[in-house]
């Protein structure tokens, strides 16, 4: 594959159409879109735990799989997938893709580092 230009709308911008450009050979990701540093950072972070609305993704390689990047922009605003906006544009690198399950945030745990403990991942 390589260069893929979304447009979808940017909270932090009045819901302005503003572009995520993803590299899914690289990993890279540039743009003018608000969340663009969040997504790197989720990214170099991979593997991660992401959730949103009660559920949780774990993110193995979300720089090259596109149904793990899909999920990262659904985790960050949910109407990319549930009520999209008729201006946005999704690259053809997502069609047929479908967000892997989430798993129930209650029923995920991490080890907190100070304490060893048990904790919720969200």
């Amino acid at each position: 594959m390589a260069e893929h230009t979304i447009e979808i709308p940017d909270i932090a911008a009045g819901d302005e159409l503003r572009r995520i450009v993803w590299n899914d050979e690289t990993g890279e990701v540039s743009g003018d879109h608000s969340d663009v540093r969040s997504i790197l950072s989720t990214i170099e972070a991979a593997p991660v735990e992401r959730g949103n609305g009660g559920l949780i993704w774990l993110l193995e390689d979300p720089g090259r799989n596109p149904a793990e990047f899909l999920t990262m922009l659904y985790i960050r605003d949910w109407r990319i997938l549930d009520r999209p906006d008729p201006r946005a544009t999704l690259p053809t690198v997502f069609d047929g893709v479908e967000l892997p399950p989430g798993e129930k945030a209650e029923d995920l745990y991490i080890e907190d580092p100070e304490t060893g403990e048990p904790v919720l991942a969200v």
